[in-house]
């Protein structure tokens, strides 16, 4: 029986090995496929390309241009907000929901992908195009928050007053609270970008995304826990086979927080190594103070 079980275990990593070999040879084909000699010199050097290769290879910019198409959804938020009887409160929501598929299903697939992903890594334009969300959605936070505490339903002229609006002060601040429920779901994404990336501004930026949506045990537990764990039972990030939706998300997000406070003690304790201890500053709380600062923020522009 012993003998056996060692069989099944060596056979089981020597089939392990050969999915990895197959998937490196796979993506050195893929990385091969189309490569001009502008990506094949750049994929080869240590050193970014320069700036013109940069913003033009490939179609960078225009890639960039494109992915400008995401800042509908905090336009839909604050058209929601100013000129509910033309577009509702809930425009957001019909936006995302409603518009967003039907205009996926006319243009149909893109099988489109830029080649030299090293190009797109060094676009300035990119870049730029993650670091407008932040003020947008903190500037959007306190919009909103501003609107709550100061709109007067007596007097037209008050811009608070959502212009003269018909519909009932409980929908429009419903409506107004998924909005921007939506827009800080895709600031989470855009702080994905981020901290993975090796700036340490950008890192701080994405910590102060997180914190403006009291989610900054995201960036530990996404980390060192997600990408190490991930479609195991042990990361709470991967839905399990048959899982529902209101059975994974409660499990994702409470599961998510237990393994990032679980996994700030080991960095404190030194068991990850020291640079991953200085790199990391006590992200947890220090983002949960962030979220403070952000909340009292809120209370103070809406008059509380």
């Amino acid at each position: 029986q012993q003998q056996r079980q060692n069989f099944h275990y060596n056979h089981h990593h020597r089939n392990q090995k050969r999915v990895m070999i197959r998937m490196m040879e796979s993506e050195d084909e893929i990385q091969k496929v189309g490569a001009d000699d502008d990506d094949m010199r750049y994929a080869s050097s240590p050193s970014p390309p320069p700036a013109s290769f940069s913003n033009d290879a490939g179609g960078g910019g225009w890639n960039a241009v494109k992915y400008m198409a995401a800042y509908s959804l905090p336009l839909t938020a604050v058209l929601g907000w100013i000129v509910p009887d033309i577009v509702t409160p809930y425009f957001t929501l019909i936006f995302s929901y409603g518009i967003v598929p039907v205009l996926d299903l006319l243009l149909g697939v893109d099988n489109s992908n830029p080649i030299n992903s090293r190009v797109l890594r060094h676009s300035r334009l990119h870049r730029y195009t993650l670091y407008l969300w932040i003020p947008i959605q903190i500037a959007l936070l306190a919009f909103v928050a501003y609107g709550v505490g100061h709109d007067d339903h007596s007097n037209p002229a008050d811009v608070w007053h959502f212009m003269a609006s018909k519909w009932s002060r409980t929908h429009l601040l419903l409506g107004g609270a998924i909005s921007v429920g939506f827009v800080a779901a895709g600031g989470i994404n855009v702080s994905h970008e981020l901290f993975h990336k090796t700036s340490r501004l950008e890192q701080y930026l994405a910590r102060v995304l997180l914190a403006s949506v009291l989610y900054s045990h995201f960036e530990l537990e996404h980390k060192y826990g997600h990408h190490k764990r991930v479609a195991t039972p042990d990361d709470p990030a991967s839905a399990r086979r048959g899982e529902s939706f209101y059975n994974f998300f409660p499990r994702s997000v409470f599961g998510g927080l237990r393994s990032a406070l679980q996994i700030r003690r080991r960095i404190l304790r030194g068991e990850l190594g020291a640079n991953t201890k200085n790199d990391n500053i006590d992200v947890v709380v220090a983002g949960a103070l962030v979220s403070l600062a952000f909340a009292l923020m809120c209370f103070a522009l809406g008059g509380a």
